[in-house]
């Protein structure tokens, strides 16, 4: 089982994709490949490897990019013509697997099914204007529809709805990747972005199943600065957990 970790959980410490992988190589060996999360049009414009972070992510088994969910409309478009060029160079760079897009933020799907791109659909979570893509059944209906996307996977999205993960399992066949992340006490508040070294054993029994599917499993957790010192205790507990029969 292969076990990445997302650049996106970066910005708690203050770092942007570039210095986040950076960042990683200090558990270089812990883990199987990143995912390089690009949240905004300018920040996918505007990224550029350097010859330190192209040598780190071509030595690793598994890398896929997030594509932008702020502030971002694909449509048949300019500009989503030149998203999806910025991002087919880097695709080509670092050998990406999966290309994570929000499907909410998808006017057109005409330029990216031509792309070409290794293309996966994320479910989301409770906002009124992602609804119709939270649910197994609403990213089925998407799948049928493109029949050459396939699907990523995240815990958290799914437990905010109250899904339990593992009802996702009927789309297995087409599933890419999962999004490790847990719902987690923030003061009074339950947030996303927590580790899965602190989801309830409620999360975790709901999840158990799906997290032993045969895909590679993405740390998406928030990284705070009091909390970096978990970061190889969750890969650690992510490997374990894949073996377990």
């Amino acid at each position: 089982m292969l076990v990445c970790i997302s650049t996106g959980g970066c910005i708690k410490l203050g770092l942007g994709p570039l210095k986040a992988i950076h960042y990683f190589e200090k558990f270089s060996g812990l883990f199987d490949g990143i995912e390089i999360c690009l949240a905004t049009p300018k920040e996918l414009s505007s990224f550029e490897l350097d010859a330190r972070s192209k040598k780190f992510l071509q030595s690793l088994s598994y890398n896929s990019i997030h594509l932008p969910f702020l502030g971002s409309k694909y449509s048949d478009d300019k500009s989503t013509k030149h998203m999806l060029g910025k991002a087919s160079k880097i695709t080509e760079q670092v050998n990406a697997y999966n290309l994570v897009l929000h499907p909410a933020n998808v006017k057109s799907y005409a330029l990216i099914e031509r792309s070409g791109l290794p293309i996966s659909l994320e479910n989301l979570n409770q906002k009124p204007c992602h609804k119709g893509f939270q649910t197994p059944r609403d990213l089925a209906q998407l799948l049928e529809r493109f029949p050459g996307f396939g699907f990523t996977l995240d815990l958290a999205h799914a437990l905010s709805n109250n899904i339990m993960p593992d009802k996702f399992l009927d789309l297995s066949s087409r599933l890419f990747a999962i999004h490790v992340v847990s719902l987690w006490q923030n003061g009074e508040k339950m947030e996303e972005g927590g580790f899965w070294l602190e989801a309830s054993n409620s999360q975790k029994q709901q999840s158990k199943r799906v997290l032993r599917a045969k895909v590679p499993l993405v740390i998406e957790a928030h990284f705070f600065p009091q909390k970096a010192g978990l970061i190889d205790k969750e890969i650690r507990l992510l490997q374990n957990i894949s073996k377990t029969k």
